[in-house]
């Protein structure tokens, strides 16, 4: 852990004088300013605020190919998001549907039914940022579902995922715009650059299919909200935090809204209602965003 906290902050340094990388990772835009600032070991890392897309990212920002080499070999968080289960406790998870573990999806059910409703048939889903495949299994048990697939950056969570679950993973060639829904919960602020997931929805999705986003709340007011805790939830894993003003300009041209990660009846119908205009933002304070977007 130390040894991995010393050589991030030498390769941050060294990143931070070469002048190569002052840009933002999402747009290209040189023009921010200091949002604020913190320090890994005694070499400091800024947090900037982009003033053309309004992304909230780490400086020195993170190439692609450190990005992929993070994540196959040294992204540890704990619990079932990194720790791959062994045969028995996964055994148990499968007979449980994973109910009440720490991955039971089972709350998105009533918004991804409505959907199904909406769209006046079964539908095809795509969870966005797959891991090991949890998501996947679970949506594929619904009735109002035809099919559930993966994509996931990670090789080694994707082949754990085909292996033990028997979960079917496509990658970008496979990308041709046959998916009604696209699932992604806390992927979008771990990309090296999250403008690359606009082009995948566009690649993905049906005409009037929906994108179902949910992010640690990088927004002015939830960070407002939530004193001092914003400044843990960037760095080395999160080199973004993702703002609603950031995917308001990001989803530019598609409709939906950003609201608070509430899930109750009432919010669902807010959030389906919505679907009919341009995309807004109600200046959520929780948590967590929650984005329902109409392509």
């Amino acid at each position: 852990m130390i040894f991995g906290k010393i050589s991030y902050a030498i390769q941050s340094l060294v990143k931070s004088l070469d002048g190569k990388h002052n840009f933002c990772p999402s747009c290209g835009s040189s023009n921010f300013f200091f949002f604020g600032g913190k320090s890994f070991s005694k070499f400091p890392t800024s947090l900037r605020n982009c003033q053309n897309c309004f992304l909230l990212y780490r400086f020195p920002i993170t190439l692609q190919s450190e990005s992929l080499r993070f994540y196959e070999l040294e992204y540890s968080q704990p619990g079932l998001t990194t720790d791959l289960p062994d045969k028995e406790t996964l055994s148990n998870l499968l007979t449980n549907n994973f109910l009440y573990s720490e991955k039971d999806f089972s709350r998105w059910i009533p918004l991804l039914k409505r959907l199904s409703v909406v769209i006046g048939r079964k539908i095809r889903v795509i969870d966005y940022g797959a891991n090991w495949g949890y998501t996947v299994y679970q949506l594929s048990k619904l009735d109002f579902i035809s099919e559930c697939v993966g994509y996931e950056y990670s090789k080694v969570r994707s082949s754990f995922g085909k292996n033990k679950l028997g979960i079917k993973y496509i990658d970008e060639h496979d990308f041709n715009g046959t998916f009604d829904v696209v699932f992604s919960s806390h992927v979008i602020e771990h990309m090296y650059n999250p403008s690359i997931f606009r082009k995948h929805m566009d690649s993905l999705l049906t005409n009037n299919g929906f994108v179902v986003l949910t992010c640690p709340n990088g927004s002015l007011s939830g960070i407002v909200n939530h004193s001092n805790s914003w400044r843990k939830s960037w760095g080395k894993v999160h080199p973004n935090m993702i703002s609603d003003l950031f995917l308001l300009k990001l989803f530019e041209g598609y409709n939906g809204s950003i609201q608070d990660d509430n899930l109750s009846d009432l919010s669902v119908n807010i959030l389906l209602d919505s679907c009919q205009t341009a995309i807004s933002s109600y200046m959520p304070t929780s948590g967590n965003l929650l984005a329902l977007i109409k392509k």
